[in-house]
């Protein structure tokens, strides 16, 4: 297992790697940007079906806070389709503003329950860096 402040780097760099891809995203014609969405989408499912075999392996204590999370997870992509699939009614009845604020305050929900979980992670690395050394001072 790697180290966890390894872990973390690598989620900082995650997070970089998302904001750059964020920034030309943004110039990216309309055909390429539907291209990109599915691809997100992929890799979002792909990575949800890792971290589910993985806590599934880890044990009871790990599935069951995966499962809170899974929950979450699942009631924010339900919403997510809504406003998806408002689009067509949205562009035949010129909502498409206010379709477009929905997901904007959606996005923004997401980025804070990812920040929420960053924090969460840096609480339960230094927790368990902690035990480490207090478990290595009776050697």
């Amino acid at each position: 297992m790697a180290k966890l402040s390894e872990e973390m780097a690598k989620l900082s760099s995650k997070a970089a790697k998302a904001q750059a891809h964020i920034a030309e995203f943004e110039a990216k014609a309309k055909d390429k940007r539907e291209e990109a969405v599915a691809t997100l989408k992929a890799h979002a499912v792909s990575s949800r079906k890792k971290i589910e075999a993985g806590a599934e392996a880890k044990g009871d204590e790990i599935e069951s806070l995966w499962a809170e999370i899974r929950s979450a997870l699942a009631a924010r992509e339900e919403r997510l389709k809504d406003f998806i699939g408002e689009k067509k009614e949205a562009l035949e009845e010129g909502h498409a503003k206010r379709r477009a604020d929905r997901l904007e305050k959606h996005a923004a929900s997401a980025i804070e329950f990812a920040l929420m979980t960053i924090e969460d992670a840096e609480y339960a690395v230094a927790v368990a860096i902690d035990a480490r050394l207090e478990a290595g001072s009776f050697d």
